[in-house]
């Protein structure tokens, strides 16, 4: 294994478990790393370039535990509201600030 595929392979390894399209997209990223690593001559440019496109889309490419995120957004949000609702005042007619009732507004005085 020559120095490009043995950086390719590290940089793959390095993004985590491979999902979807990934594991080929990353089969062929070490073929073109090992091509550059033989020697390609003239299309040592094209290869590279390719090479280049590949890995870029290895990185695109959004993991499945996605939905996860959402799912964990979610519950954060509904714990969040329950904690909400246990501080509001109680339904006996308690309201915030200790006044009763009114906007907390001051009055203007009539001349």
């Amino acid at each position: 294994m020559g120095p490009v595929e043995s950086q390719t392979r590290a940089d793959i390894e390095a993004l985590g478990p491979l999902t979807r399209v990934q594991p080929s997209l990353a089969e062929t990223a070490y073929t073109l790393a090992r091509a550059l690593d033989e020697g390609a001559g003239l299309s040592t440019a094209a290869i590279a370039r390719e090479l280049r496109s590949v890995l870029t889309e290895i990185a695109k490419v959004v993991p499945e535990s996605r939905e996860d995120t959402v799912d964990d957004l979610a519950a954060r949000r509904a714990a969040r509201r329950a904690t909400a609702a246990d501080s509001e005042p109680a339904a006996s007619g308690e309201q915030r600030g200790g006044r009763s009732g009114g906007t907390g507004r001051k009055r203007r005085a009539d001349p």
